[in-house]
């Protein structure tokens, strides 16, 4: 009896860590990926294929996380081997409504100098935009000043977050996006990687 009680516990245990593995496994809705790190920040993700500067192959992502400690949520896009022009305009075209970033108050990069994070009331409605649209439409200028554009699409974006707000404990809460990203600090500036681990401790 002993035996077989012990090979019963085992057999949960065993359960209970397939099903812990599964809650920690990314999601995936249509277009759209959520999971969720370690330190609580989940966060919605999907890919595009784009041409970089040099006119090479690449793949541009678009993410919207929320920190566990914040109720911010952060939308941001790696433009991996774009080599932006940082001191041009970003636009953002979902259906016929066109948004223009201006950085650094309004776009700028954080953590790492491809990763581009909108700020302020232009997030706001960007994020607004996103949830109801059906793509995203990203144009910006390289550095040698050739034009560069991306497409997103937005399908399974909604029941993303949605995911998002269930592991969150928020389902529910307002969407809110205007602040710079938590505990990252600008990529752009002169030591400011350096300061990230001091300006984190602070937050």
């Amino acid at each position: 009896m002993r035996i077989l009680i012990a090979f019963s516990l085992l057999i949960l245990l065993g359960g209970a860590a397939v099903a812990s593995d599964s809650d920690d496994a990314p999601q995936h809705f249509k277009q759209w990926q959520s999971h969720c790190r370690l330190d609580g920040y989940c966060l919605a993700t999907t890919a595009a294929q784009a041409k970089a500067a040099g006119g090479t192959d690449t793949r541009y992502s678009l993410s919207i996380g929320r920190p566990a400690q914040q109720t911010y949520w952060e939308v941001s896009i790696h433009l991996a081997h774009a080599d932006a022009d940082l001191g041009r305009d970003f636009r953002s075209t979902v259906g016929n409504k066109t948004l223009t970033f201006s950085g650094p108050g309004e776009i700028a990069p954080y953590g790492d100098i491809n990763h581009v994070y909108f700020l302020g009331a232009g997030a706001q409605s960007l994020l607004d935009k996103l949830v109801h649209g059906k793509s995203l439409n990203l144009s910006f200028t390289d550095r040698t000043g050739s034009p560069r554009d991306t497409t997103f699409l937005l399908a399974g974006l909604s029941a993303a977050l949605i995911w998002i707000d269930t592991r969150q404990h928020r389902l529910g809460s307002e969407r809110v996006a205007e602040t710079p990203p938590y505990g990252l600090v600008r990529a752009d500036l002169p030591g400011g990687i350096w300061m990230a681990p001091a300006i984190a401790a602070t937050q």
